[in-house]
């Protein structure tokens, strides 16, 4: 009876309360009902601003480390954004065929940007490649970061090649990937008609690459103008020593020293004495591509001297006007550079190499022309070697000879073919002797690694 009673009563003040004014009601309500909702509320309340704090605090975190990554790199804030979303150059590569022969190309490269993607703020090739490429392309990071502080840090780059499913290494697309970069950052278009290789360091310096001779032979095909490392200079006159003036006019090489030097070159926008040797090159390639023309007289006439002189003044590093102009004046070197020496020889006498190791049973398996062909080509750049390797292509001479006369005029005699036999083995031993005094000469080592 009591309860109801209270109930009543309770109900009662409701009422009184809707009648007066919601604000009386809380005078009638139970104290338990009134404690509980203050809590729940004082609860929801403590944890919204929990919240908000930690939010904060998190923020400020971020914010402080920000600001320690942007002073610690030297950059600074910005909403800065690539300026083109692609960016296209040849870069020259090879391709290694069998008896050590190469073949170059002026492969397409592509670079594309992957705007708030799974690359963010990375640069990355579409393909697997080898060591030595990837960290080529680390270096190329390094020197964008440095000369663009404002570096694109929301966006990826992707690099793709042409021959997307071949397998390439190898350092000498590191320039060509820099100018990619560097024409999406700063808008600059690259032009239609270059091509380069090198390897490029952090600080922008150009470094040497090998198989010159295979990349201007593939740049001829597909571009009119190639930049390659100054430090590659002796391997391009090298071509002219093994080849003469054509491969020269082939196509028009720069050198370059440092990534500057190879945009001066690359850019679409090239400067006006850049465009001008250029434009003055062309008409020179011109007069020796008609037929019959005689380079060695071309190279002596007064009239393309001065055309050459001409181009050089206009750009100092325009390689193919600077070696021809040498030439002319007969200051080109008469043999090969040490490097492209032991090359020669290594190429030319390929088949003649393999034998060194299965020595007579080796020579049974050849081709009847393999080892001809090898003497015949030795012979003919023999007078063109650096001497300090005379004696080394004079031992496989000497062992070429004798296996071609095991091969095709073995003596019928036993006792004559085993004496045959020992001597055949005695001079692949001396081969091997020559290789390693090379090899452990100081002044040879040091002019190699340079």
């Amino acid at each position: 009876m009591k309860f109801l009673l209270n109930l009543v009563g309770f109900c009662l003040a409701v009422g009184a309360g809707l009648y007066l004014g919601w604000p009386h009601i809380k005078d009638h309500v139970p104290f338990e009902i009134v404690a509980a909702n203050k809590g729940e509320a004082a609860e929801e309340e403590a944890e919204a601003v929990d919240e908000s704090e930690k939010e904060a605090e998190a923020a400020a975190k971020k914010a402080a480390a920000r600001e320690r990554y942007l002073k610690a790199t030297g950059k600074v804030e910005t909403e800065y954004e690539f300026k083109l979303n692609q960016a296209r150059v040849k870069g020259l590569l090879v391709v290694s065929l069998s008896e050590s022969k190469e073949a170059g190309t002026a492969s397409q490269m592509n670079a594309s940007v992957w705007p708030d993607g799974p690359i963010s703020g990375r640069v990355r090739f579409n393909q697997e490649m080898g060591m030595e490429m990837k960290r080529a392309l680390v270096e190329v990071v390094k020197h964008m970061s440095i000369r663009h502080r404002d570096w694109p840090e929301k966006a990826g780059v992707e690099v793709a090649f042409e021959e997307k499913y071949s397998e390439k290494d190898g350092p000498s697309a590191a320039v060509a990937c820099a100018l990619l970069l560097e024409s999406m950052i700063t808008g600059i278009e690259l032009s239609e008609d270059f091509a380069v290789t090198g390897d490029m360091n952090a600080d922008g310096s150009v470094q040497p690459i090998g198989s010159v001779a295979a990349k201007i032979r593939g740049a001829a095909r597909k571009a009119e103008v190639v930049a390659l490392p100054s430090k590659n200079e002796s391997d391009y006159r090298d071509i002219m020593v093994l080849h003469g003036v054509a491969p020269l006019v082939s196509v028009q090489a720069f050198s370059i020293e440092t990534f500057e030097e190879a945009l001066d070159v690359g850019r679409a926008d090239r400067s006006d004495a850049i465009a001008e040797s250029i434009a003055e090159f062309a008409l020179v390639q011109d007069v020796f591509a008609k037929k019959g023309a005689n380079h060695g007289a071309l190279l002596r006439n007064d009239k393309v001297r001065e055309k050459l002189e001409h181009i050089v003044s206009l750009a100092p590093n325009h390689l193919s006007a600077r070696v021809m102009l040498e030439a002319a004046s007969g200051r080109v070197p008469g043999m090969l550079s040490l490097a492209a020496s032991l090359k020669a020889i290594d190429d030319t006498a390929a088949s003649i190499i393999r034998l060194l190791d299965g020595k007579t049973k080796t020579i049974d398996r050849l081709g009847s022309d393999d080892i001809s062909a090898s003497l015949f080509e030795l012979r003919k750049i023999q007078s063109k070697l650096d001497p300090r390797t005379s004696s080394y292509c004079t031992s496989l001479l000497d062992f070429g000879r004798l296996a071609r006369e095991w091969k095709f005029d073995r003596p019928v005699n036993t006792r004559q073919a085993d004496l045959l036999a020992e001597e055949i083995m005695a001079t692949a031993d001396r081969v091997v002797a020559k290789i390693e005094e090379l090899e452990q000469n100081p002044e040879v080592v040091e002019e190699l690694i340079q």
